[in-house]
């Protein structure tokens, strides 16, 4: 029987864990209908209810442990902490002022949960706790898959099938895109913290779901996830400077992106594509061209995209019309636009603060046996913010609020203040 401490430990695990799914889309999925049908509306009172319970779960913890937030207060601590109160203070010259103060409070709150959860567990428990989530995320959509339930289809306005000539599995998260992403970010994980047998089957189970996901945003990052991985566990055995690692870390996605902008189009001409890249390439000039009218504190939080502002200017543009363009797909693009050039380099400076850290502790424990076990977890945190770089061109993954990009990268940097990690003085 079990006493009430284990009881209340066991409580606090499957809470972490279903918070996780839920930022992949798990309560979105079993509370509103898809596709989204009339009475989607009366629906969704109950998936506000378990959001504000899942809120109100995490204020309970943190008042039960208040030394989670009120030590370990460093430079970067304080910088990510000025980035959500940014967020919060942008209702004051936001376009919707509403929508800001609600959707930055929430990012407040997926925070205050990455603090908690960081506070609450050794950094090998929480990277175990996130990749079981994503595991049980994918295993789950597979099996419904292979049943026949239609609730984890995704139907493509296109029409488009799978590389299998299947209908594309959405599974249970919130996108067939992010639902491939994620499982990418568990397939790093996997390859980290498993071993053999339990390795191979892990990484074949997340490799088919990104296939019959059908997205070939998903596939390719599968293969850039892959070698990013590799590449970096081969920088820590040789022992590659921090510096050398930032350099290609900045040098490879920008050229990349100079090699779009000068041949993109013909590329993409030659492989059979929409050069337009389905409308994201007129996304991205329309979000730039935004951007630049409000250059240093952007539109607010979550300001832009549903005013009449937004919804007049998709309508001078033939392939979005009647389309309710929710971002810009394009996460640089989208800070650029809700919180101006200050927020975007503030975000991109704690951003590579977060990875130098990262690849440091990664170095410092990838040769000492007694803290293999922090490696293990280091070493796919920072090959999946690596990865969040590239994605990031083309999918809206960076600072959005009830979102699991955002909280890999929040406990990522949770992990790197703390005081016991920071300066890697012992290990568990």
């Amino acid at each position: 029987m079990l006493s009430l401490h284990k009881f209340f430990e066991l409580f606090k695990a499957i809470f972490a864990l279903v918070y996780i799914a839920s930022t992949m889309g798990l309560l979105a999925n079993l509370l509103i209908p898809y596709p989204r049908l009339e009475y989607a509306d009366e629906i969704s009172s109950s998936f506000l209810f378990s959001w504000l319970a899942l809120y109100l779960l995490t204020l309970f913890f943190l008042v039960l442990r208040p030394g989670a937030v009120l030590k370990k207060w460093n430079i970067l601590f304080i910088s990510i902490l000025a980035l959500v109160l940014l967020s919060i203070v942008s209702f004051l010259w936001s376009s919707d002022a509403v929508n800001t103060l609600s959707y930055a409070g929430v990012l407040a709150l997926n925070f205050l949960f990455c603090v908690w959860l960081v506070n609450e567990y050794p950094i090998s428990r929480v990277v175990t706790i996130i990749y079981r989530a994503i595991f049980i995320m994918v295993a789950c959509s597979v099996v419904l898959y292979i049943m026949g339930y239609s609730g984890v289809l995704y139907y493509d306005p296109h029409g488009r099938e799978t590389l299998l000539g299947t209908q594309p599995l959405r599974g249970l998260f919130n996108h067939k895109i992010t639902a491939g992403l994620y499982a990418v970010f568990g397939f790093l994980l996997c390859m980290s913290l498993k071993r053999r047998v339990g390795r191979i089957a892990g990484c074949t189970m997340f490799a088919i779901f990104s296939i019959l996901s059908g997205s070939s945003a998903a596939i390719g990052l599968l293969v850039i996830g892959v070698v990013i991985y590799s590449c970096i566990k081969s920088m820590l055995y040789y022992r590659f400077s921090l510096g050398v690692f930032i350099a290609i870390v900045l040098l490879v996605p920008l050229t990349a992106v100079l090699t779009f902008i000068l041949a993109g189009e013909q590329l993409l001409s030659l492989l059979g594509r929409d050069p337009t890249l389905t409308g994201r390439t007129l996304l991205w000039g329309w979000g730039i061209e935004v951007a630049l009218q409000n250059v240093l504190l952007g539109w607010g939080y979550q300001g832009y995209m549903g005013t009449e502002h937004a919804a007049d200017y998709a309508q001078t543009i033939p392939q979005f019309v009647n389309y309710n363009v929710p971002h810009f797909h394009n996460a640089y693009i989208q800070i650029f636009v809700e919180l101006g050039i200050l927020g975007l380099m503030l975000y991109l400076a704690v951003y590579f603060v977060v990875l130098a850290r990262l690849y440091i502790l990664s170095s410092k424990t990838a040769f000492n046996f007694n803290c293999y076990a922090k490696f293990d977890s280091f070493l796919p945190l920072l090959a999946s913010l690596t990865l969040l770089l590239v994605s990031s061109f083309f999918i809206n993954t960076f600072f959005q609020y009830n979102d699991f990009s955002t909280l890999l990268f929040f406990v990522s940097a949770v992990v790197v203040t703390r005081e016991f990690v920071a300066k890697c003085t012992y290990c568990e």
